[in-house]
C-alpha cells in the first residue's frame, strides 16, 4: 500500500470517528435552534465523503500501476505526487496568515479579521488578480458575517469596529 492511500485511510477513520462523536452531540436546542452539535455534523459527514472520494481515486490509481515490461502512460500534472508538487513557500505563507487571523480575531473583529486573512493569502497565492483578490476577501467575509450574525443570530466578536 502506498503512503497516500495509507494516509487516507487513517484520515478516513479518524474521519468516521469523528462523525459518530458529533452525531452524539444534540443538534437542536429546546427552543428549537442549531445547538452544538449541527455544524460538527456537517463538518463530519462532508470532511468523511471526501476522504471516500479521494480514497477511491488513490486506490483506483495505485491499481493502474504499469505491469512490469509495460510502458508508463502519458505524463499528467493532476496526478503528479512527487515532490516537485510540494510548495512549502505556499505552506508557510499560509500558517503565517493563520496565526496572524488567530492574533487579530478578537481585537479586529470576525469580519475584518477574515478579510485581511482572505486578501494576505489570495496576494501570495494568486498575484496579479488583485481586482479578484479584493473582492473575495471583501465580500466572503461579509457573506459570512451576515449569515452568522443574522440569519443564524450567533454571537461573533464586532472587533473595534463593533459591527454587532
Amino acid at each position: 500500500m502506498d503512503p497516500q492511500t495509507l494516509f487516507l485511510t487513517a484520515l478516513t477513520v479518524l474521519f468516521a470517528v469523528y462523525t459518530a462523536m458529533a452525531m452524539d452531540m444534540e443538534w437542536t436546542s429546546t427552543s428549537g435552534r442549531i445547538a452544538a452539535g449541527f455544524f460538527p455534523r456537517i463538518i463530519g459527514f462532508l470532511a468523511l465523503l471526501l476522504c471516500v472520494i479521494a480514497l477511491a481515486r488513490s486506490v483506483r490509481r495505485s491499481l493502474r500501476q504499469p505491469a512490469a515490461g509495460e510502458a508508463p502512460q502519458a505524463y499528467d500534472l493532476a496526478d503528479d505526487d512527487g515532490a516537485e508538487s510540494q510548495h512549502p513557500k505556499a505552506l508557510l505563507a499560509v500558517i503565517l496568515c493563520s496565526i496572524a487571523f488567530y492574533a487579530a480575531f478578537m481585537p479586529l473583529g470576525a469580519w475584518l479579521s477574515a478579510a485581511v486573512f482572505l486578501f494576505a493569502a489570495l496576494s501570495f497565492l494568486n498575484q496579479r488578480r488583485h481586482v479578484v483578490n479584493i473582492a473575495v476577501a471583501v465580500l466572503l467575509p461579509a457573506l459570512l458575517y451576515l449569515l452568522f450574525s443574522q440569519l443564524l443570530d450567533v454571537g461573533l466578536p464586532g472587533g473595534f469596529l463593533n459591527l454587532s
